[in-house]
């Protein structure tokens, strides 16, 4: 089918600690037979410091993906195949600022003859304005890092194509050819562009790779489309939607892809987990009914740390996370003794008494399901 490219993008939030070892077994090594290469947008900045959106903030090496190409070098080497053309590219906050001021400008400000924001999501309450700042620094880093690959040194051009986040803990393999989602199904005509059945806000815009075709215009097809967008969201849906990340997909971006032939389909096996800066893990990320004791193993198993459940946000936010602390900053460096695991996505769940459990394994709820609400 061609080369393969997988392009990392965003802030890398502890990724020495929680993305790299994941992102080696979970995608490096399902896709040694492909011999992809590999290019780096990151934002350069040493701390996040937005709290909002329950984030959690926290200092950042940003120069620790770096280590990735030696990691890339050792593992294709190991596997006896060439080693694979590496790139990096970033963007300092004073350099976003420089590049955006006057479009950031427009969009918090502008509106429509009956003076209702355009591209502002105000129907949606967790969206403030720095919330459409982190989606333009995503939509930034996103394209930047398709720009490095389409201006690669090689000349090379890619038939098949990843956009992966760089701040995420990968619990499940990511083949990017493989379409099927529980039996193996390989996409042998390249047609085919998946993306992640959890998270659908209405539909999951952390991640895609599929033909080149399709993933360039998620990648950077977004900032060309805002207008109609905007002209979509005015005259078919809520005013009030804006710009909100995962609308702008279905409504304005999967669209386009249709029209290349490709189709866009949700891959139920996946499950990737959004770490931050202060190492915490977003244990409900992949779906509440994954928040078991069995997969709170195998968090710990992939980053070879202890982790201790938190759910202080379960009500208020849905949200469940592991506070994942490095052996410097707590007090006991030993992993939990309940043995190791591997992450279990999609079994054959069933509610009975308040407990989950799983016909295919021996997991039980880590918390009461009742906890977390639809």
């Amino acid at each position: 089918l061609g080369p393969c490219a997988v392009n990392l993008y965003g802030l890398p939030r502890s990724f020495k600690a929680s993305v790299m070892p994941s992102l080696v077994q979970n995608v490096v090594r399902p896709n040694l037979p492909h011999k992809c290469d590999y290019f780096v947008h990151f934002d350069n900045a040493d701390a996040d410091t937005f709290n909002g959106r329950s984030d959690r903030i926290g200092k950042i090496n940003p120069t620790e993906i770096l280590l990735l190409e030696d990691v890339l070098n050792s593992e294709y080497a190991k596997a006896g195949i060439p080693r694979p053309l590496v790139s990096y590219c970033n963007t300092t906050p004073a350099e976003f600022q420089r590049k955006y001021k006057n479009l950031l400008h427009r969009i918090n400000t502008e509106t429509n003859e009956n003076g209702d924001p355009i591209f502002q999501a105000y129907h949606h309450e967790s969206y403030t304005n720095k919330t459409i700042e982190n989606i333009i620094k995503m939509w930034n880093s996103q394209q930047s890092v398709w720009n490095l690959m389409e201006n690669n040194p090689a000349g090379k051009h890619y038939s098949r194509v990843a956009m992966l986040r760089n701040d995420v803990v990968y619990m499940t393999p990511i083949d990017i050819y493989e379409t099927g989602n529980w039996t193996k199904q390989w996409d042998q005509d390249n047609s085919v562009s998946i993306i992640p059945h959890f998270a659908r806000f209405p539909v999951n815009d952390r991640m895609i790779y599929g033909p080149y075709d399709a993933v360039k215009i998620w990648a950077s097809g977004r900032f060309q489309r805002l207008d109609q967008h905007a002209a979509y969201i005015q005259q078919f849906s809520h005013m009030g939607d804006g710009l909100h990340s995962e609308r702008f997909l279905l409504n304005t971006i999967f669209p386009a892809i249709r029209q290349t032939g490709v189709s866009v389909q949700g891959k139920e096996g996946l499950c990737f987990l959004r770490v931050r800066a202060d190492h915490s893990v977003r244990f409900s990320d992949c779906g509440k009914l994954h928040v078991t004791k069995h997969n709170h193993v195998a968090v710990e198993t992939m980053l070879n740390r202890p982790c201790t459940l938190n759910w202080t946000l379960a009500v208020e936010k849905n949200l469940v996370q592991l506070d994942c602390p490095l052996a410097s900053e707590r007090a006991t460096s030993s992993v939990s003794a309940r043995g190791s695991s591997k992450w279990q996505q999609g079994c054959d769940a069933t509610l009975k008494k308040k407990r989950l459990t799983c016909s295919n394994e021996h997991a039980s709820l880590a918390l009461a399901p009742d906890v977390l609400t639809n």
